[in-house]
């Protein structure tokens, strides 16, 4: 039997748990998942990307135009800014009383589960993702959330395994909801608060899994922007190590190079920052990223501007990235007082 009013099943330690999701206002409505302040950041965002593309071509630095790599670079800088444009103005997130009717709507290899499962549905992007921890075979089920460890895999249709081998549980606490994941022996799951079901889920797990605190920085959402930064990072520092007359082909071998070694620097800056000096470098690298991109789009406006000047291409991009990653720790330090606060007081958080 799959088909169940609401998830169910929960310990006294459960339900307080639960309770206190709720009062903390960790299980924001769905309605509340894009408010306007931050559709507004990602057109604001999205609309410099855009913008900054298309003065690259209308308003090129050099009187010949761009060259293949630089084109190339700018429609895909383009075509982002154009996607995040899509997503402020159009993307709806699905509504409590929609996520509610997919619980009981028929999907393909939905495993069965007993009665007293607990069945969690909520939405990740474009998808309807679901996390059901059967009790009756003590297994758990994900759909299309589990994302298998490797080099650019996807999340998996559906992945079950045993509740004995969860590996971890880890928060990340935002202004406006909460990110659970789920740590298993082959990969991880993500998973919002503003699903239907989170408390409970997350109620239980926190009684079977050993979690660590909240901000654990290798399983952090952002880890993925991180990897980006450093990749970036490299593929420049690759450009400016090349040999001094270098072909094309040695420069590219260099530039690849550079992206794989900043790529493996940023996971090693971020298992060290974890384990020697507990501090999260995921979101400083992150919002970095997202500074520097900022910083780019500026950049490529002000040559058109005020003429071309080597301090208008570099100041913008150093300030942006400065920026970001002062607004990362200070975003970090705030979540890890909310922890802090929540250990003190269980009322609050857990």
């Amino acid at each position: 039997m799959n088909r169940l009013p609401g998830p169910v099943r929960l310990g006294h330690r459960g339900t307080a748990a639960a309770r206190a999701h709720q009062g903390s206002g960790w299980m924001k409505s769905n309605d509340a998942t894009f408010p306007l302040v931050n559709r507004a950041a990602v057109f604001l965002l999205s609309l410099s990307m855009f913008a900054g593309a298309v003065a690259a071509f209308v308003m090129p630095q050099n009187p010949g135009g761009l060259d293949l790599v630089n084109a190339i670079l700018w429609i895909v800088f383009g075509l982002f800014g154009a996607g995040g444009l899509w997503l402020s103005l159009f993307w709806r997130p699905k509504t409590a009383e929609e996520l509610a009717l997919e619980r009981v709507l028929p999907v393909p290899d939905r495993p069965e589960f007993g009665s007293d499962a607990i069945h969690y549905v909520g939405q990740v992007g474009l998808k309807t993702v679901e996390v059901i921890l059967d009790w009756k075979s003590r297994a758990i089920h994900f759909r299309d959330c589990h994302v298998p460890r490797g080099f650019l895999t996807s999340a998996q249709p559906w992945f079950s395994c045993s509740v004995d081998e969860l590996k971890g549980v880890h928060v990340f606490a935002h202004e406006r909801s909460t990110t659970l994941t789920i740590v298993t022996a082959e990969g991880r799951a993500e998973i919002p608060s503003t699903g239907d079901g989170f408390p409970e889920l997350h109620a239980e797990l926190n009684e079977l899994v050993p979690g660590t605190r909240p901000g654990f920085s290798a399983d952090h959402p952002m880890m993925g922007v991180a990897y980006v930064a450093g990749a970036v990072v490299g593929l420049f520092a690759g450009v400016l190590l090349a040999p001094r007359g270098a072909d094309d082909g040695t420069l590219g071998v260099c530039m690849l190079v550079g992206a794989f070694v900043g790529v493996v620097a940023v996971r090693l800056a971020v298992w060290v920052g974890d384990r020697y000096f507990n501090t999260g470098l995921t979101q400083p690298l992150g919002y970095g990223m997202y500074g520097a991109m900022g910083g780019v789009s500026v950049s490529a406006a002000l040559p058109a501007l005020v003429g071309w000047n080597l301090v208008w291409l570099v100041v913008p991009v150093v300030a942006g990235t400065v920026l970001g990653v002062l607004f990362g720790f200070v975003k970090q330090s705030r979540e890890m007082v909310r922890d802090t606060d929540g250990a003190a007081d269980p009322g609050k958080t857990s």
